[in-house]
């Protein structure tokens, strides 16, 4: 059974924006999968359809098997439990701690005091952050306040990751470590669903990429794993660590050469992702 399924979802907002059009997938259990596309693409409002924050205007949105529209609001925070949700915009608590902020949900789960500051420790010390263990939000770096973020979600080892952008305020090699660390806990049975629209990043890990534009899903394509010609630097059918920089797909030409979405009408036109108007 999938863990995410969706089938011909539209999201309709009152504004008459169509962020999403007709988008169907499945994503099995264990998969580690990119949503790219440019800024508008419908990356944000789909990932907020799979943590319950929006409902879908028309289409069905299937999570560990279970109708999202059917759920009930009681049950919404029994379902997060199960997902490492990492935002844009943080949403750290202000008034308290790295510490504190990251073990806000294992004090909901219960957990004892002990099992709390082991955890929390050990994912600060992952995240190359347990030095700002008692600092606050406000004393951090916009990179740094990201990898609390990821921390928190990452810290409740959730059997899914749900990833908004988690790079986008950090450096390259940053990056690197973060996507590896998603890599690692994805090796684990982690299934992870990161939407990035940074092309250097989609070139160094191939993986299966859900490729959107205007809130359609025009491209979903796996990369392989094997390669008769591949180097020894190249990727193993199931790598234990990803290289550095690896190329068995040129996403960078792949989100350059957009398929045209279903048809406009006549004279209409719309934005290619790098800004020119391409008519339909």
């Amino acid at each position: 059974m999938p863990l995410v399924s969706l089938h011909q979802v539209h999201k309709r907002y009152p504004t008459g924006t169509e962020a999403l059009s007709g988008v169907s997938f499945s994503i099995e259990p264990g998969e580690f999968v990119f949503l790219s596309g440019p800024s508008g693409a419908g990356k944000s409002t789909l990932l907020r359809l799979l943590l319950h924050m929006e409902i879908a205007t028309k289409g069905d949105v299937l999570l560990f098997g279970r109708n999202l529209a059917a759920l009930s609001r009681s049950s919404v925070p029994y379902l997060r439990r199960n997902i490492g949700a990492i935002f844009q915009d943080f949403r750290l608590l202000p008034d308290r701690t790295v510490f504190e902020n990251v073990a806000v949900g294992l004090h909901i789960l219960g957990l004892s005091r002990k099992e709390i500051k082991q955890r929390v420790t050990n994912t600060l010390y992952d995240l190359s952050i347990d030095r700002y263990a008692q600092a606050f939000p406000s004393m951090l770096s916009g990179g740094e306040q990201q990898r609390v973020a990821i921390a928190r979600a990452l810290v409740m080892h959730p059997a899914l990751i749900l990833a908004d952008e988690p790079t986008g305020n950090l450096d390259w090699e940053l990056s690197n470590d973060i996507v590896r660390l998603f890599d690692d806990l994805n090796a684990k049975g982690t299934t992870v669903i990161m939407a990035t629209h940074d092309r250097f990043l989609l070139n160094a890990f191939p993986r299966r990429t859900l490729l959107l534009n205007k809130g359609f899903l025009i491209e979903d394509f796996q990369p392989s794993q094997t390669n008769d010609d591949e180097t020894e630097e190249g990727v193993d059918e199931e790598p234990k660590e990803v290289p550095p920089i690896i190329q068995p797909l040129d996403m960078t030409a792949a989100l350059r050469n957009l398929h045209t979405p279903p048809p406009l009408p006549k004279q209409q036109k719309i934005a290619g992702i790098d800004g020119e108007e391409v008519s339909s």
